[in-house]
């Protein structure tokens, strides 16, 4: 038998805490090492014992979950434990191992267990609105990206570079055609084979020889080709 999974339950709950122990008590591949009550004594918890699962509680008094990401090297899994209703996690389900929303349910917390010796650490799902986050593995940390402020995804052989509104670059192993399918069309497009821009920061579009265009958009120095073969698309849209 393989070692078990050690796991850090990070839930301000007292009761919650107890209750989420109880239940992974009855895995034999899960072996719990540690509780925290706040982000301060998760810190310090994680550090000390090194878990491959942590159960992350979103909504805690002072600071959140999502406070313990920017303070941590995360080198495990994460699955979130949440009271928000489904339509308020959509996206959070980029990346994470998987979610629980309150009240655990023994079928829920199955599924998740189940998941852990084969992830799919990256799930399609159907649409992003464009006032969604997505929860990104970068290295050995993980972030929120909010979508509204992506400027541009350029394909970078197997990886796709996330160009921010704020200057930002992201690097992430996902292909163009993924991100195609998921981001929301009436916001982003494709200009060329490995270019999709967000509408959103398009200042003005110029044409340019052979019948491309170039596109300048807000707060980019250089401007972007738009191919002939997606011209139309985007005249389309305006």
């Amino acid at each position: 038998m393989s070692k078990p999974f050690r796991v850090v339950i990070v839930e301000n709950e007292r009761l919650a805490r107890k209750e989420l122990q109880t239940m992974l008590s009855n895995y034999s591949e899960i072996e719990v090492v540690g509780e925290a009550k706040n982000i301060d004594q998760a810190v310090t918890l994680i550090q000390r014992e090194n878990p491959d699962v942590v159960f992350l509680d979103i909504h805690m008094p002072g600071k959140s979950g999502f406070d313990l990401l920017d303070r941590i090297a995360v080198t495990f899994k994460i699955i979130f434990v949440t009271a928000f209703d489904r339509y308020a996690i959509r996206a959070f389900e980029v990346n994470a191992l998987d979610y629980l929303l309150k009240p655990i349910t023994k079928e829920k917390l199955d599924r998740a267990i189940k998941r852990l010796p084969n992830p799919v650490m990256d799930p399609l799902y159907d649409h992003l609105e464009y006032n969604d986050r997505i929860f990104l593995s970068i290295n050995d940390h993980a972030r929120f990206v909010e979508i509204s402020t992506i400027q541009t995804i350029s394909a970078e052989g197997e990886y796709t570079r996330i160009h921010q509104c704020s200057g930002e670059t992201i690097s992430i192993r996902r292909s163009l055609k993924q991100w195609e399918s998921c981001l929301p069309n009436k916001h982003f497009v494709r200009i060329h084979r490995s270019t999709l821009i967000n509408l959103s920061y398009v200042e003005r579009v110029e044409p340019w020889f052979n019948y491309s265009y170039r596109v300048y958009l807000k707060g980019s120095k250089d401007p972007f080709t738009l191919s002939r073969r997606y011209a139309k698309k985007l005249k389309d849209r305006f």
